[in-house]
């Protein structure tokens, strides 16, 4: 939750949402900045906490992927 938490706090701004945005609202900006299967995307940002050690490193892997894509411009 952490991971998340801090990369949404981050991505929001760039993103021009506002405070508090829905989970639709955040998927719909980062997809349309990004690419990719909404579903993927909202799975990435709102999933489940990771089981593994694996899965933590592959999450943090895609959620710095993402932030750099947003933040690139």
């Amino acid at each position: 939750d952490s991971l998340r938490t801090a990369a949404l706090h981050r991505l929001t701004p760039r993103l021009g949402l506002g405070a508090r945005p829905s989970p639709s609202s955040v998927v719909a900006a980062v997809t349309r900045h990004c690419g990719g299967d909404p579903n993927a995307m909202h799975y990435t940002l709102f999933g489940p906490a990771p089981a593994t050690d694996a899965e933590l490193l592959d999450l943090a892997h895609a959620l710095d992927y993402i932030e750099r894509q947003v933040t690139s411009d």
